[in-house]
């Protein structure tokens, strides 16, 4: 049964509010001031909350603020009852995060609507909610087991034939050696995709961390682009093939950052590539946004993949598993969102692709 709070320092209003919604099979508790609501959250836990904005003491603003500071009340719909009208109250009420006003002398169903739609809008998003945190539960599941199986297997079998074969040669050695390095990498950058993953989504549901990391500027960024291309060229053995041209801009991005997606980028691009094919990262201002794009002539994507970019979001997985595909354009899609971007992808099966990432330039003075 929906629980609903309801202020207002005149005590008819208070009973009529509450005899309303109550005979809607409501549940209500009432506070005559908003220093008494504060406490009434606590204890009450409401699904809806209906305040008048004009009373004395605590403004029916300043509540609202103090609700949505904490995280535990930030999202509970906010109506506000009000004999203060105007486009202003209105506009500073709707900034502060209410969801509807009622101007008095409302009627029953006008009251009765609101609540109403409130609690509906309420469930869907806790219902879209639900969702979203079991497809990524799911997705999570499933991408796991396989990611890290991949690489440990290689790690434990080829460090078993070193431990067990007593007649293995130096050149041997050398080789399995390389091997387990080459899987401790792989699992070493999984874990950290990981973590990074979680340090996003973090960032992204705190606003002040999210307003810190969009200070963050990377000075000469297209030096930082340039290196971390070279980089992972160098190490799929196609630096010849790793075509460059960066105008020289400031981005509103960390360095760290803009360096992952980068990387995750070109090594998308050289992954899913033959070698001898070119990889061409292009850089270029555009009034305030950087546009940059890496295309190779590879395996592509088709319409319903590029859609469905995502961080546990994986494209054809019988086909391409042992190369991993799809995680970490999902990281760069979310790093990119973070810092105001945008990442967009053109493709098609057989014919290549081109990632296009959009940055913010940051200003040189």
């Amino acid at each position: 049964m929906p629980k609903l709070l309801i202020i207002d320092d005149e005590e008819p209003i208070r009973t009529l509010v509450a005899a309303t919604l109550e005979s809607e099979g409501h549940t209500t508790q009432s506070a005559e001031s908003a220093e008494e609501g504060l406490t009434a959250l606590k204890e009450f836990h409401p699904d809806v909350i209906i305040s008048d904005i004009r009373m004395d003491g605590m403004s029916g603003f300043e509540f609202l603020e103090e609700v949505r500071k904490d995280p535990a009340t930030a999202d509970i719909p906010f109506i506000f009852i009000t004999g203060v009208g105007g486009k202003e109250n209105y506009r500073h009420g709707m900034e502060l995060g209410a969801d509807d006003f009622l101007e008095k002398p409302f009627t029953k169903g006008q009251l009765v609507a609101s609540v109403k739609a409130r609690l509906r809008l309420k469930q869907i998003q806790r219902e879209l909610g639900e969702k979203k945190l079991q497809d990524l539960r799911s997705s999570i599941s499933q991408a796991l087991p396989h990611e890290f199986r991949t690489p440990l297997n290689a790690v434990l079998a080829f460090s078993k034939i070193l431990r067990d074969d007593d007649e293995i040669t130096p050149e041997e050695i050398r080789k399995f050696s390389g091997m387990i390095h080459s899987a401790g990498e792989k699992l070493h950058r999984l874990v950290e995709n990981y973590l990074l993953y979680a340090q996003v989504e973090v960032a992204a549901a705190d606003e002040r961390v999210h307003a810190e990391l969009r200070q963050a500027v990377t000075e000469r960024a297209e030096k930082v682009i340039g290196s971390s291309a070279h980089d992972i060229a160098e190490e799929y053995g196609r630096a010849k093939e790793c075509v460059v041209r960066l105008q020289p801009v400031n981005c509103r991005i960390a360095h760290d950052h803009l360096a992952k997606i980068v990387r995750e980028l070109i090594d998308n691009a050289m992954k899913f590539s033959s070698p001898g094919t070119p990889v061409a990262i292009d850089g270029a201002k555009e009034g305030d946004k950087y546009r940059l794009r890496v295309s190779d002539k590879g395996t592509g994507m088709a319409p319903d993949q590029i859609r469905n970019i995502d961080v546990f979001q994986q494209f054809d997985r019988k086909k391409l598993e042992q190369k991993g595909a799809g995680f970490g354009l999902g990281i760069v899609k979310r790093l990119t969102e973070i810092y105001g971007g945008a990442l967009t992808v053109e493709s098609s099966p057989g014919k290549g692709t081109t990632a296009n990432l959009t940055l913010i330039i940051a200003s040189e003075g």
